[in-house]
């Protein structure tokens, strides 16, 4: 069931005589606010309910080492004599910790019917499932971004043994040598590495200054070599 299903009926929410209709309630609930975390959502969620579904709501979170958090609103307000409780589990996505919600609805004037737990546990599962799709939407922007900065580490490094092997054969230098000089030109020239080798394959030559030696510590190259 879903709240679609129930919107050609009124529900009665926290008032008993005009009701709610559940098409409204589902039109608030794209206020809610998106994010992987399940305490923002909730809070959100809180205040889409009251007045609307009902006169309280309390969320309760228990997440990493067991740690539990409570809030109620309206803040401050009295329990609520009748209530009906919905449970939803957030497992671990990425950096995102594994959560345990407790979601519960409370009317003041009258006592919680069947109704209101299919709407309790509506409105959780809602609530949960933006959680999860922001966070599988993070965890994808992660292993993208992953993904890139390994291509980008694997056209580097086949950049640099290029521009090495350039130097080696231009200046008669070790692999060592060769790419020490290329670091040297990058902290001299203020450029960055995978930017000087990237000028050295595709030219075939290493601009350096006649103050930056072949070999470290070696004499000055003489100019235009």
């Amino acid at each position: 069931m879903s709240l679609a299903s129930i919107s050609s009926s009124t529900y009665p929410g926290h008032q008993r005589d005009t009701g709610a209709n559940a098409s409204d309630i589902a039109n608030a609930l794209t206020q809610l606010v998106a994010s992987a975390d399940p305490a923002i959502v909730f809070a959100s969620l809180q205040r889409v309910c009251v007045p609307a579904v009902c006169d309280q709501v309390t969320v309760t979170l228990t997440g990493p080492d067991e740690k539990t958090t409570t809030a109620t609103w309206p803040r401050g307000s009295a329990p609520s004599p009748g209530a009906w409780r919905s449970a939803v589990e957030l497992p671990a996505v990425g950096e995102h910790p594994a959560y345990a919600v407790t979601f519960e609805l409370g009317w003041l004037a009258r006592n919680a019917t069947e109704q209101d737990g299919v709407v309790a546990r509506l409105l959780a599962q809602h609530a949960a499932s933006l959680i999860r799709e922001q966070r599988a939407a993070d965890a994808l922007a992660m292993a993208c971004a992953r993904a890139d900065n390994l291509a980008l580490g694997l056209m580097t490094n086949r950049e640099i043994g290029v521009a090495i092997g350039i130097i080696m054969e231009r200046h008669k230098l070790s692999a060592h040598q060769a790419f020490d000089l290329m670091r040297r030109a990058s902290q001299h020239r203020h450029v960055k590495l995978r930017a000087i080798a990237s000028e050295i394959a595709e030219t075939g030559v290493i601009e350096i200054s006649d103050k930056v030696p072949l070999i470290a510590d070696g004499p000055v190259p003489p100019a235009g070599s």
